[in-house]
């Protein structure tokens, strides 16, 4: 069992590991009153775009079209599917009207929001009735994908990885079938990439350019991840995985809760992933 600092004698101070969606979704707060809390720290104006479906894209600086990081955020269920897909069909589509090229588009997520943004590739290559088509003038630049959801299951690393992770198997498991509880076994692909029938991505280069994937070594979620990023290599010619040592669910996160100014090992992987998406040369 890998070891980190949410071993067993530490679960006492993982409260992630025992709260509900709706408990969850209190604690973190709204993601607008977050962003409008953090902005203000910041100094920075509010930008925002309301979209169809609920939806809202929310700026960080000032609009630009020619580096754009959309960031996929779908850590707790409000809606059914395929709303969420339609959300980000939307997000993208308007992003593109307003004059961002795929190639200066780059996507992220992490857990749900990384699932998500499977899902909307998902979408490209097998398009879901009633959701609007993703229209792509070419692939878009690149994704990166931090501990991503795939399936839920309660084998291997989901029960090995319990007493390390800072959010345990019971968690992650009730989070998934609330979620999976209202999709039609015809849709599991969408919302559980690892199900997907063989070659499901073979055309996936024709959507993005380049994906990269981590997972930590101590999280519940790592052998899901390993075998789908195995996959994906086989899938697409442009497919990096980072498997972090010791490191739990969305590790790179905690390099910026912590008051000490210390970066793990993915940190910096992570932005050179994105720097190197900007410059066309590569």
């Amino acid at each position: 069992m890998p070891d980190s600092s949410f071993h067993r004698t530490n679960r006492h101070k993982t409260w992630t590991r025992y709260l509900n969606t709706k408990q969850l979704q209190w604690q973190l707060g709204d993601t607008l009153a977050v962003y409008k809390t953090f902005m203000k720290s910041e100094k920075l104006p509010l930008v925002i775009d309301e979209l169809d479906e609920g939806a809202r894209l929310l700026w960080i600086g000032k609009k630009r079209t020619d580096r754009v990081i959309l960031y996929f955020h779908a850590l707790v269920p409000t809606a059914r599917f395929p709303v969420q897909l339609k959300q980000a069909v939307l997000a993208v589509q308007h992003l593109i009207a307003e004059g961002v090229e795929p190639k200066n588009l780059q996507l992220t997520g992490d857990s749900a929001g990384a699932n998500l943004i499977l899902a909307l590739f998902s979408h490209a290559l097998h398009p879901v009735p009633n959701v609007p088509r993703l229209e792509l003038s070419g692939p878009i630049r690149g994704a990166y994908l931090l501990s991503p959801w795939l399936a839920v299951t309660k084998e291997g690393s989901m029960t090995t990885n319990d007493d390390s992770d800072i959010i345990g198997t019971d968690v992650l498991l009730y989070w998934g079938n609330t979620v999976l509880r209202a999709v039609p076994d015809k849709y599991s692909p969408y919302m559980e990439a690892s199900t997907a029938p063989k070659d499901w991505f073979a055309k996936l280069s024709d959507v993005v350019e380049r994906v990269l994937i981590t997972a930590g070594d101590a999280e519940c979620l790592r052998d899901s991840i390993v075998t789908f990023a195995d996959r994906l290599r086989g899938e697409h010619p442009k497919v990096d995985f980072v498997l972090q040592k010791y490191g739990v669910h969305d590790d790179p996160y905690f390099d910026f809760y912590w008051p000490e100014k210390k970066q793990g090992e993915l940190t910096p992987v992570i932005l050179d992933f994105f720097a190197s998406g900007f410059d066309h040369e590569t």
